[in-house]
């Protein structure tokens, strides 16, 4: 099966990223890849041939571009409310399943690490369009201390311990 791989630009292809997908002319599966920390790195690059030469349109977009935040990877989470990745996402989201190679039916999400979370939330709030999910790693490896990635999620507020037992954060410091 020949593979078609490419980076994409904002201004040519409507989102930066990176894309790769069979060479075939009927709609097929898809899967939008919503990479860690780091952005689009060549690993990320890897995992979505590795995608595309299984059958599937895939897509990495960078959130980061998207955003306007080349570079400081840090600052760009800091700054940005959960809302506004919500927003990319979708956008993202929009782009890989108008392709006319791709069956809007058949459509996964896979997150790592911190995309691991967004990609949560984007399937909670697409459900009937995401049709499969995967986190690795699930998104509670990320500090509890961040509530609105919680309400992003959907998630009710944590309640309060039970009498007598210790709370998990200061558990976490006592270690």
């Amino acid at each position: 099966m020949k593979i078609i791989n490419r980076d994409l630009a904002a201004e040519k292809d409507g989102v930066p990223g990176y894309l790769a997908h069979p060479d075939r002319k009927e709609a097929g599966p898809a899967v939008m890849i919503v990479h860690h920390h780091f952005g689009v790195t060549g690993n990320m690059k890897v995992n979505v041939c590795n995608y595309a030469k299984l059958g599937y349109t895939t897509l990495v977009p960078d959130l980061y571009k998207m955003l306007g935040e080349a570079d400081g990877v840090h600052e760009a989470q800091k700054k940005t409310s959960d809302g506004r990745f919500n927003e990319i996402l979708t956008s993202a989201w929009r782009y890989l399943t108008s392709r006319p190679d791709v069956d809007g039916k058949r459509c996964a999400v896979v997150g790592y690490c911190m995309g691991g979370l967004l990609a949560l939330a984007l399937a909670a709030r697409r459900r009937r369009q995401v049709r499969a999910l995967a986190l690795l790693p699930p998104p509670w490896s990320f500090p509890a201390e961040r509530a609105g990635h919680a309400r992003l999620m959907g998630a009710p507020p944590e309640p309060p311990p039970l009498p007598g037992s210790p709370d998990r954060h200061s558990a976490r410091r006592a270690r």
